[in-house]
């Protein structure tokens, strides 16, 4: 199967957001973040942006949106909010450590004085150990302190976001991952 047509499953609210939410709205999204899906790398992308701009969670869960539903991951995201690390030394660093992303995007609250954005690692096999979801995010955000510590739950979703770039359509081993953390 060529990488472009590898389904990850992941989970999404399919409700358009063009602005970060409120509280009020985080808590709609938290409970409609509900459809499970698989999706191409390509598909995965394109609802990332306008004129979808889904919420997305990585992985799959028996229920609502909390740890305890955790069942797999397929997708990590790092997200990077306060300008301190540019895209470029982050993908440079990853693939240095042989974990090249798979794509980027901007955030919905990235400007030009102010760079938000998340990088995403799409992975060959879905990790279904809770233990080993820690493991990697923990590494993860250990390589990179530039990046939100608090993103690290494995219920965590993410919202869409106003760009994205595909760097790469073949996913990073799962095993390889883990092996790094």
């Amino acid at each position: 199967m060529k990488p472009t047509e590898i389904k990850y499953q992941i989970t999404i609210d399919p409700h358009s957001q063009f602005k970060k939410p409120s509280k009020t709205e985080m808590g709609r999204i938290s409970n409609n973040i509900v459809v499970q899906t698989g999706l191409t790398i390509t598909e995965f992308s394109s609802m990332l942006i306008p004129p979808y701009s889904y919420t997305w969670f990585g992985g799959t869960l028996g229920g609502s949106i909390k740890n305890v539903n955790w069942q797999q991951q397929s997708i990590i995201a790092l997200d990077f909010d306060k300008g301190l690390i540019p895209i470029e030394k982050v993908i440079e660093k990853l693939k240095k450590e042989e974990l090249p992303p798979q794509l980027w995007y901007s955030s919905l609250s990235d400007t030009p004085e102010l760079r938000k954005f998340r990088v995403v690692l799409l992975l060959d096999n879905p990790i279904k150990s809770i233990n080993h979801y820690d493991i990697i995010i923990q590494g993860l955000l250990s390589m990179f302190p530039e990046a939100d510590q608090s993103c690290k739950n494995p219920s965590r979703f993410f919202l869409g976001g106003k760009n994205v770039t595909i760097l790469d359509a073949e996913p990073i081993s799962t095993q390889t991952l883990l092996d790094k953390a």
